[in-house]
């Protein structure tokens, strides 16, 4: 499967961080709502588990509600509903690490392709996936 949205697309350079928002409400990172400085692959991976969520579970991590200001908290706040029923452990440890509101231990794409390793070969997820502490 190939998954992609130029819609926003735009480069991006490790030393020139962006400041502008934009985005769906129900994809958006949280460092984008604060009007944080970011510099791009982190607002991707937080987009991608929303899309990953999703097709998981059929459903949105930070609902559905017509009620803006209450999917705004929810995003600010981190609470995607990592308890949904239909996510195993190791999903939902992902996810956390994909929705984490630190970018500096947010997953990265290393992160994920280790972890699809570490599945497709039956393994159990990898410590990797654990919250990092600094």
């Amino acid at each position: 499967m190939l998954l992609g949205d130029w819609g926003y697309g735009t480069a991006w350079h490790s030393f020139k961080p962006k400041t502008k928002s934009c985005g769906s409400l129900n994809y958006v990172a949280p460092e984008l709502l604060r009007r944080d400085e970011y510099i791009g692959p982190e607002v991707d991976i937080y987009a991608l588990g929303v899309v990953l969520f999703a097709m998981l579970t059929g459903s949105l991590p930070f609902g559905s509600s017509t009620d803006r200001k209450e999917r705004l908290l929810r995003v600010l706040r981190g609470d995607w509903g990592s308890n949904n029923p239909h996510l195993t452990a190791a999903e939902a440890r992902l996810l956390d690490r994909m929705f984490e509101r630190d970018v500096l231990k947010r997953a990265t794409m290393y992160d994920i392709v280790e972890y699809l390793k570490q599945r497709e070969k039956g393994l159990p997820p990898r410590v990797l996936l654990r919250k990092q502490s600094c």
